[in-house]
C-alpha cells in the first residue's frame, strides 16, 4: 500500500500593523507630528524676536527720553544763560557777535538733537508704512523735482 500525501493550505491574514492602510496613516501621522512640531518652533523663535525687539524699542524709548529730559533740557537752560550774558556786553564789543554766533550754532545743535529725539520715539510708534514712506519720500524732495507717491 501506498502512503497517502495530504497536504493542507494554511492562509494566515496580516495583522493589523502589517498593512497598507496602516503604514500609511502612520506616514501621514509622522508628517502631522512634524509639522506640529515645526509651527511650535517657528511660535517660539517669534516670540523670542518679539521680546528682543520690545527690549530694543524700550530701551530706545528710554534714551530718547534721558537725552530729551537731561541732556537737552540742560543745555537750553545753558544756553538761556548765555543769551542773558549776551545782552549784557555792550554791541560793540569783540566778543558779543562770536558769542551770538556760538548761540546760534548751539541752537542748531539743540533742534537737531530734538529732531532725533522724535525720530526715536516716531520710528516706535505703530504708523503705516505706506504714510512712513510718503513722510520719508516728502523730506528727501526738498527740489519738488521727483513726484514721490
Amino acid at each position: 500500500m501506498e502512503p497517502v500525501i495530504a497536504s493542507v493550505r494554511v492562509r494566515c491574514s496580516p495583522g493589523v500593523y502589517q498593512t497598507a492602510w496602516f503604514m500609511a496613516m502612520c506616514a501621514v501621522a509622522a508628517v502631522v507630528a512634524l509639522a506640529i512640531g515645526h509651527r511650535l518652533r517657528i511660535q517660539y523663535v517669534t516670540s523670542r524676536i518679539r521680546h528682543r525687539l520690545e527690549e530694543r524699542a524700550a530701551e530706545r524709548v528710554r534714551i530718547a527720553r534721558d537725552l530729551h529730559d537731561t541732556l537737552l533740557q540742560g543745555l537750553q537752560g545753558l544756553m538761556l544763560r548765555f543769551h542773558f550774558a549776551a545782552e549784557q556786553i555792550p554791541e560793540r564789543e569783540p566778543a558779543r557777535p562770536t558769542l551770538e554766533q556760538a548761540l546760534e550754532i548751539a541752537d542748531r545743535v539743540v533742534a537737531e538733537g530734538r529732531d532725533r529725539v522724535r525720530t526715536l520715539r516716531s520710528e516706535l510708534s505703530g504708523r503705516d508704512l505706506s504714510k512712513a514712506l510718503a513722510e520719508v519720500g516728502s523730506e528727501m524732495n526738498w527740489e519738488e523735482r521727483v513726484q514721490f507717491s
